[in-house]
C-alpha cells in the first residue's frame, strides 16, 4: 500500500490493485470523518468522460490525515504551477 507521485499525478496501489491518477482528473484532498477515524477523499473526472466519482486514498499512508492532505494538495499546485520548485 502506498502512493508514488510525479509530476504528471500519481500512483495508487491498495491490497489487490493499483491505479493511476493524472493532476488535471483530480480536485483538491479533502479530510472526511469515516466510521472508523478519518480518511482522505478527492473528486476523480475521468479524462475519458466518464462520470465524476469520489474516491479515497489508502489508510496508513505515514502521518496524520490532515499531513497527507497537505502534501497532496501541495504536490498539485507544485504540478499546476502554483509552487516553485
Amino acid at each position: 500500500t502506498g502512493i508514488w507521485i510525479d509530476r504528471e499525478g500519481f500512483l495508487v496501489r491498495d491490497m489487490f490493485k493499483s491505479e493511476r491518477y493524472r493532476w488535471d482528473e483530480v480536485s483538491t484532498f479533502i479530510i472526511r470523518r469515516k466510521l472508523i477515524g478519518k480518511g482522505i477523499e478527492f473528486a476523480y473526472q475521468p479524462s475519458d468522460g466518464g462520470l465524476p466519482q469520489v474516491r479515497q486514498l489508502p489508510r496508513g499512508l505515514g502521518g496524520a490525515p490532515w499531513q497527507v492532505a497537505k502534501r497532496m494538495n501541495d504536490w498539485h499546485a507544485w504540478a499546476d504551477g502554483g509552487i516553485s520548485d
